[in-house]
């Protein structure tokens, strides 16, 4: 199952055009679903790898894997597992709840400070990328590492998954050559961190008021391809019991700051 990653370094690698570089990435984790046992939800969940089309040196979003709660949107949406969307999750029906979580917390800041450019900001979201680091749907993350989402093969097939999926959003991550990283969700962040895309440096960190230890976001940079790379993790925008409008307001500030160092 984990030979396709090798064939698809290759494929980022050589000078194929972008068109076949997705072509591939798509067959090779159709390939893995197939792989995968009946009994394993996983496999009835579906994959989506972009939320966005592909664009090289522009803002990447990370999420950390798709929410499915059971297997309609595989069925509703087949075109997610053939190739990158022509548009932004952001800008589309499917991604309403966390666009206006998103636009929200910016609306917030900017009713603290006017001269804040938070149209700008959006902008930059917009016209970036974003995948997820694994590809395979759950109803949440917690769902997707309990035992029985994977049938009689257990977490044994969960961690070849999750490397697998670590494989391909590394090449995609080196490929696109982003100007700036945003982590939705510490999750997301600490998977970041921690799996190899690169040196994590932190340089701030911001609590929940009152809640000293609950983050709110996580400021730093990376070091990929002998770049220095912006990267900003925060409270996932659609999670965050009780998030206050202060709480929203400091990340939109955050947001404002990190896409004026990622254009």
């Amino acid at each position: 199952m984990l030979a396709v990653s090798t064939r698809m370094s290759l494929v980022m690698a050589s000078k194929a055009s972008e068109d076949k570089i997705w072509a591939r990435l798509y067959q090779e984790v159709s390939e893995l679903k197939r792989s995968l046992p009946e009994d394993a939800q996983a496999k009835h969940r579906g994959f989506s790898i972009f939320f966005a089309p592909p664009r090289k040196h522009r803002l990447l979003v990370l999420g950390l894997n798709p929410s499915r709660v059971d297997d309609q949107y595989a069925k509703r949406y087949p075109e997610s597992e053939l190739g990158p969307p022509t548009e932004h999750l952001y800008q589309s029906a499917r991604g309403g709840e966390l666009a206006r979580a998103l636009r929200s917390m910016l609306d917030e800041a900017s009713l603290g400070d006017s001269t804040l450019p938070v149209d700008t900001a959006w902008t930059t979201l917009l016209s970036g990328t974003k995948i997820n680091l694994i590809f395979f749907g759950s109803a949440n993350i917690s769902e997707w590492q309990q035992k029985k989402f994977w049938g009689s093969s257990g977490g044994s097939l969960r961690k070849k998954v999750e490397g697998q999926c670590q494989v391909w959003s590394q090449a995609i991550c080196a490929w696109l050559s982003p100007t700036g990283i945003l982590c939705e969700g510490f999750d997301t962040f600490s998977r970041f961190c921690n799996l190899g895309y690169g040196k994590v440096s932190v340089e701030r960190t911001v609590n929940r008021p009152g809640r000293e230890k609950h983050r709110l976001f996580v400021e730093g940079h990376v070091e990929m391809s002998g770049q220095t790379v912006p990267v900003l993790g925060i409270l996932h925008p659609t999670g965050g019991r009780g998030r206050t409008k202060q709480e929203s307001s400091l990340i939109g500030e955050a947001l404002v700051r990190f896409c004026e160092k990622a254009i």
